[in-house]
């Protein structure tokens, strides 16, 4: 992996990750990494990044526990 693709896949995680916490609220988002909204738009857009369902349902109760993994639980999924 080139240092242009680590680069690229740690904004794309970034971003993914601001994007559930803040259940797609893009002005937060824009907020929290100090960058404005077009910006945070034009990522989305860049990195095929979209909204599901599911991503309405994930919060981010504890640092301890990664997204979804709660939500996971609830629906009877088992994890490792």
């Amino acid at each position: 992996m080139t240092f242009a693709q680590a680069t690229t896949e740690f904004q794309r995680h970034l971003l993914q990750r601001e994007l559930l916490a803040t259940q797609w609220n893009v002005s937060e988002v824009a907020r929290r990494l100090d960058i404005t909204r077009q910006h945070v738009y034009n990522l989305v857009k860049a990195y095929g990044l979209k909204r599901e369902p599911l991503d309405d349902r994930l919060t981010l109760a504890s640092s301890r526990t990664p997204p979804g993994w709660r939500d996971l639980r609830a629906h009877g999924h088992a994890l490792a």
